[in-house]
């Protein structure tokens, strides 16, 4: 046995792999499955934004904004645009303001909210944009929820009233919507409009895009006034009825090796499987159907 082993191990060191343990070839040999990690293992690990759904059209769009074929003063873009760069905690790496806007440092937040967060700035600049609508409260994204709230003094509307930004899970916030923005109009979300946000979230997902969902609703200023304190632990304010603006999906591309690395585990065939846990803005669902049609493999989700 030992000279098989140490056979095998002269074989894969002809081929570049490094055996420091015999007993590792044995272990190899009888691999019927191999797991991975998929965010900065499978994939790059830097997201970007790809199209974004609204007005019910599907626009292209990336880091640059200026390749977007998207109208940018459209009413419908500006409120998504206040959704995407208010409800989002990140901000640039003060240190690292002089690099190149896609691939300069963030802090807090993730991943997404990265990518978000570098499709908003150069529409608007992030800080003065954030310093008219200052956060009066805020509820973060949980596993549970699969939706982060924030709430924001409106200092350019007429009364200055408060308004919430909602985004998560486009399912989860889709149910929590009465109503859908469309050319600047809110409309009833009737089954018609379900239907059509449902296509387009598949179509997106099914890219193998994280697709974001966004609302909104502005408060009644005789309720929520100046004096009104927000309680985050009671919820004392409305997180239903809200109007469903538009999708955000973001793009997390595979490294180059890795369908290759992929199809030659399978000749044998050797199952693969992703580890992915649920973080963020995305749902369980995406991650079943997207990811495995990029590299006809299994995916595990952790909750």
């Amino acid at each position: 046995m030992t000279v098989a082993l140490t056979l095998t191990a002269k074989r894969m060191a002809a081929k570049n792999v490094l055996v420091k343990n015999l007993e590792s070839v044995e272990t190899l040999g009888s691999t019927s499955a191999i797991c991975s990690d998929k965010t900065g293992t499978l994939t790059q690990n830097r997201m970007t934004a790809a199209h974004l759904w609204l007005d019910n059209v599907i626009h292209t769009t990336d880091t640059s904004v200026t390749k977007g074929n998207f109208d940018r003063d459209a009413p419908t873009f500006l409120e998504l645009h206040n959704a995407a760069a208010l409800c989002n905690t990140a901000e640039f790496d003060p240190t690292d303001m002089d690099t190149p806007l896609a691939t300069r440092r963030c802090n807090g937040g993730n991943a997404t909210e990265y990518a978000v967060l570098k499709l908003c700035h150069p529409l608007r600049d992030i800080y003065e944009h954030r310093g008219a609508y200052p956060q009066a409260a805020a509820l973060p994204f949980n596993s549970t929820n699969k939706w982060a709230l924030s709430i924001h003094r409106n200092t350019e509307g007429k009364d200055g009233g408060y308004v919430i930004y909602m985004k998560g899970a486009p399912e989860r916030i889709i149910d929590l919507c009465s109503h859908i923005l469309i050319d600047g109009k809110k409309k009833k979300l009737d089954k018609k409009w379900q239907k059509k946000f449902t296509t387009a979230y598949e179509e997106l997902g099914g890219a193998d895009e994280r697709v974001i969902g966004f609302a909104t609703r502005t408060l009644d200023r005789k309720k929520f006034g100046d004096d009104f304190v927000f309680d985050v632990d009671a919820v004392n304010f409305p997180v239903k009825d809200l109007t469903f603006i538009g999708l955000i999906s973001l793009m997390d591309p595979p490294r180059e090796a890795v369908p290759a690395a992929v199809k030659s585990c399978q000749v044998r065939p050797t199952p693969f499987f992703v580890r992915v846990f649920i973080k963020e803005e995305q749902s369980e669902e995406h991650f079943r159907l997207s990811f495995r049609s990029l590299l006809d493999i299994y995916v595990v989700v952790m909750l």
